[in-house]
């Protein structure tokens, strides 16, 4: 599953992406504002995505695993609208979308 979010916000009420199986690559402009909320099964993280200033403060995005279960759930620049990407057995890959 392949998603890629484009301008600075998410217009709605968020975005839910749900896989039984296989990996998902999350690309995010970086002036991106939104809440992520990100879990995988059996499955790890690989983040290629900027720490956030939150409250001057640079902070990384991290991953929590309990049991064989890993999440993240971490606020983007203003934070916002959910993205919630769940996957139930692959990987997911979080990335800074280049400018074209």
């Amino acid at each position: 599953l392949d998603v890629q979010l484009s301008g600075r916000h998410w217009d709605g009420l968020g975005l839910t992406a749900v896989t039984h199986r296989g990996t998902v690559s999350l690309r995010l402009p970086l002036e991106y504002s939104a809440a992520l909320q990100l879990q995988t099964r059996n499955g790890n993280f690989t983040l290629d995505y900027p720490e956030q200033l939150v409250e001057g403060e640079s902070v990384p995005l991290t991953v929590v695993t309990d049991k064989n279960v890993r999440s993240l759930t971490a606020a983007v620049g203003k934070g916002g609208a959910p993205i919630r990407i769940h996957t139930g057995a692959g990987d997911i890959h979080v990335t800074a979308a280049r400018a074209p």
